[in-house]
């Protein structure tokens, strides 16, 4: 019997491999033109959400901050704890945020941002306390954007079963107790956070894991022993619509609820007391946090809409309308958050930058809106609203605190009104800055 010849074998084999290997390679590039291309296109899929028994939700750029790594003795370190806002909602470049361009505007200072979409002012204090304050900040800038932090305060979730978040509640006599999503007790200063690690990130599989939980989005649980308000804040109940119509009957009672109109209601509803109570005593309890570090918190108010489509719903103007619902009224201020955060920031001693009115002068005059809030339906506003308001606190930190105006080398400017560049406008045109 004659043996097969060994030249002939390796080359079936080799022809063999060859026939395999070309669907594989066929597989490997059209997955990596699919990654290429989700990742330009969902740009916002890298900044998802990572569940975190601590904090109930935390991003990458959070999970990936380092609290030893501070610079030099001789550098100011500020830390800014925010919402999506400043974890980079509404924009295609992460370095476009106003933390971060307004720090490029002072010399000798080092920007660190500690933020998540849909963390509330309850997230953003326990955030501090498990690494920014590790950091030793010299500054703490609390973020607060009125359409939905006094709403994720008074919330044990996300919105989703499987985002869960521990929660603060008041007593009677207005401390601040904590609990865990389900009403257990916890101790603030005894709760140890996770020490998660990062892993492999790729925008393919986080598209197809955004799709397959919006296949199965539901209610999250709701638990007996949760305070019942802390279970109301279900975004789906709302019609915004009929608010952005300025029509006079409303299908549905936003005083009655938790919801994005909540900071903006004027008549001391029950549960909407609350809220703003909630808030003041948090407030206070990250005021004395940053004390015993030795930092200064300073309130940023971030100058959101509540209606993309009109510049009367940006926070502070005057836009004041009553609406009938199916319970009663209430009227809608764009004042009223503005107003309360005063009255709260002057009663702790804290101070606050409130850019609002500066803000609507230069989007008004310049007529900005449209660049400001490109995509209609999203309430996040462009690199174009971050640069308008990073020249304003830029301007706030050297007016109001003499770190920063020793530190300042350039002429001040008053007049900010006009300093968005053409570049800054094509850049928001584009469809990348739109991808959000």
């Amino acid at each position: 019997m004659l043996s097969p010849d060994p030249k002939t074998k390796s080359f079936v084999n080799r022809e063999l491999l060859f026939k395999l290997l070309i669907p594989v390679f066929v597989v490997v590039v059209l997955l990596s033109v699919a990654e290429f291309v989700t990742h330009k296109l969902r740009p916002d899929l890298g900044w998802r959400l990572l569940a975190d028994t601590y904090l109930g939700w935390i991003s990458e750029e959070y999970l990936s901050f380092d609290p030893m790594s501070r610079p030099d003795s001789d550098t100011l370190q500020l830390l800014f704890l925010g919402d999506s806002f400043l974890a980079g909602a509404g924009i295609s470049d992460l370095d476009q945020r106003f933390p971060l361009q307004a720090g490029a505007q002072l010399p000798r200072v080092r920007v660190q941002i500690l933020a998540t979409g849909g963390w509330g002012t309850d997230q953003q204090m326990l955030a501090y306390l498990a690494k920014g304050a590790d950091w030793l900040p010299d500054f703490v800038f609390l973020c607060f954007c009125c359409n939905n932090d006094l709403s994720n305060n008074l919330s044990n979730s996300h919105g989703t079963s499987n985002m869960m978040k521990p929660y603060f509640a008041l007593t009677a006599e207005g401390t601040l107790e904590l609990y865990d999503p389900t009403g257990q007790p916890l101790d603030l200063h005894r709760h140890v956070p996770d020490t998660a690690t990062r892993h492999f990130h790729s925008y393919l599989l986080d598209y197809v894991r955004f799709r397959l939980s919006r296949m199965k989005e539901q209610p999250p649980p709701v638990y007996p022993e949760v305070d019942p308000r802390y279970q109301l804040f279900l975004r789906e109940r709302e019609r915004s619509e009929e608010l952005y119509r300025l029509q006079d009957l409303l299908t549905w009672s936003p005083q009655d609820g938790v919801n994005h109109v909540s900071a903006y209601i004027h008549e001391p509803f029950p549960i909407n007391t609350y809220q703003w109570d909630l808030f003041a005593a948090l407030l206070k309890q990250l005021h004395n946090e940053t004390e015993k570090q030795g930092a200064q918190l300073v309130v940023v108010l971030i100058p959101v809409t509540y209606n993309p489509r009109n510049p009367l719903f940006i926070v502070g103007s005057s836009l004041e309308h009553e609406f009938q619902t199916p319970t009663g009224s209430f009227t809608f201020r764009a004042a009223e958050p503005r107003e309360r955060l005063q009255e709260i920031c002057q009663r702790q001693g804290i101070p606050l930058f409130d850019p609002s009115f500066d803000f609507r002068k230069i989007v008004e005059e310049d007529q900005l809106a449209r660049q400001c809030w490109p995509d209609l339906e999203d309430r996040h506003f462009s690199e174009v609203g971050h640069r308008v308001v990073a020249d304003l606190f830029a301007a706030y930190l050297r007016n109001n605190f003499s770190k920063f105006s020793e530190q300042f080398t350039e002429p001040d400017t008053e007049q900010l009104s006009g300093q968005v560049s053409d570049k800054d406008t094509d850049l928001v045109s584009s469809p990348a800055a739109r991808s959000h």
